[in-house]
């Protein structure tokens, strides 16, 4: 019985020491050292109302991903944001029977590498995914054909985004003013315009602005469409920007 009670003794003491050492492990891990330091920062957009992307006219919050993508997110807190998707691009695909006038989606948009975008205007690539109110998962591109972003992106019949190219978004930063009196970007902010002229499509008189493509997903991407989506939005940094590497 004494063995027992020794015994018994030293294994509460050898679990009491490797619990000690499980937190001191945790503990380090949060203590911000080196390259534990970086914290992904919050934003808030507004989308303008004047665009056929627009939001309920209150800002959006979201996430800098400044820890790893610098891809900014957004929108997918259940807040739709409203499209309108007016006429479809002639012989862009079969747009499904609710993509008529404006209709509000409860889904998210993410901003490719905002975050690395600090100094002179530049483009970059928009893409989301929504619930559509047939209940089915959509995904949306506004990226050129030649930039891949994954094995999704290469549909069997080459049809990414015929017949035009979608639109890359513009963007550009102003610096915060930290304590200046009356500053009222302390951290940075981002205008991201979408209003971008696509490659006319040989032979043909009109041209476009700013074409999304909208795919229905399943087991693989169906191009449902292309519309003119012209917007314009305001990227607010809510907490410091982390330096670039």
């Amino acid at each position: 019985m004494k063995t027992n009670r020794i015994l018994a003794g030293i294994s509460l003491v050898l679990v009491a020491a490797f619990v000690l050492l499980a937190q001191s492990v945790t503990f380090a891990q949060r203590g911000g050292g080196g390259k534990n330091t970086c914290t992904n920062v919050p934003i808030e957009v507004r989308l303008a109302n004047d665009g056929r992307i627009r939001g309920d006219g209150l800002p959006y919050n979201g996430t800098l991903f400044a820890c790893g993508s610098n891809d900014a997110t957004f929108g997918a807190d259940r807040r739709p944001i409203a499209f309108n998707f007016g006429s479809p691009v002639p012989n862009s695909g079969q747009p499904d029977s609710w993509m008529v006038g404006e209709v509000s989606l409860a889904g998210g948009l993410n901003i490719q590498r905002l975050g690395t975008i600090r100094s002179e205007p530049t483009t970059t690539f928009m893409t989301g995914q929504f619930t559509g109110p047939n209940h089915k998962t959509y995904r949306f591109r506004m990226t050129p054909f030649e930039i891949g972003t994954g094995s999704p992106e290469l549909l069997p019949d080459g049809s990414v985004n015929s017949p035009y190219e979608t639109s890359p978004v513009t963007v550009s930063f102003s610096p915060g003013c930290d304590s200046t009196p009356g500053c009222t970007n302390p951290h940075g902010m981002w205008s991201v315009v979408g209003n971008n002229l696509s490659p006319l499509v040989p032979g043909e008189g009109v041209q476009y602005e700013q074409v999304g493509t909208f795919y229905r997903v399943a087991n693989t991407w169906i191009k449902v469409g292309q519309f003119s989506l012209p917007f314009s939005a305001t990227v607010t940094a809510l907490a410091p920007l982390p330096e670039l590497p």
